[in-house]
């Protein structure tokens, strides 16, 4: 027969150790799901799509929503010479789950006065927030930088996908 102190000590532990394998229960599930979202692929920034695969989808073209408010951005961080590091953040979380990619595209003015296209990469989007990190290689003095995404609703159809963005102009 257990003894009256043993019996004490672990009434008084016994919820204590349940409620600590139910926090740590809690804790795997929920690293489980931010992995499976991709908030820690690629470490902190979001995980490179494959551009050719991702880009067939707007060949035809894509229509401009103006400027978007379903997400805000922050000013550009210069860490070092080579790269701009810069992240967007979702203001309602349940919109992640009907983004498709989110897509960056920066252009420039030719010496004709048309927008020419400097490069253009997709990116997964992710819960919390969504961080990124270009060459200023790629970046010239004066040229045009929307950051934006396509709702998985739309992707891949026929008609012309509606582009939620912002434009953000750089001038190193």
């Amino acid at each position: 027969m257990i003894s009256y102190t043993l019996r004490k000590y672990l009434l008084f532990f016994y919820p204590i150790f349940l409620s600590i394998l139910f926090g740590l229960l809690i804790y795997v599930a929920a690293s489980l799901y931010r992995h499976e979202m991709g908030v820690i692929d690629d470490g902190i920034y979001n995980k490179l799509l494959n551009w050719s695969e991702n880009f067939k989808k707007i060949e035809g073209g894509f229509a401009y929503s103006g400027d978007t408010s379903f997400f805000t951005m922050s000013s550009p961080k210069e860490f070092d010479e080579e790269t701009l590091e810069f992240s967007i953040k979702f203001k309602d979380e349940q919109i992640v789950d009907q983004v498709a990619v989110i897509y960056i595209d920066v252009t420039q003015i030719n010496d004709k006065g048309r927008p020419e296209g400097i490069f253009n990469d997709f990116y997964r989007p992710q819960h919390g927030i969504n961080r990124f990190k270009i060459s200023k290689q790629k970046l010239p003095k004066g040229c045009k930088m929307m950051i934006g995404f396509f709702w998985k609703s739309e992707w891949g159809l026929v008609v012309p996908p509606n582009y939620e963005k912002i434009t953000y102009n750089i001038s190193q």
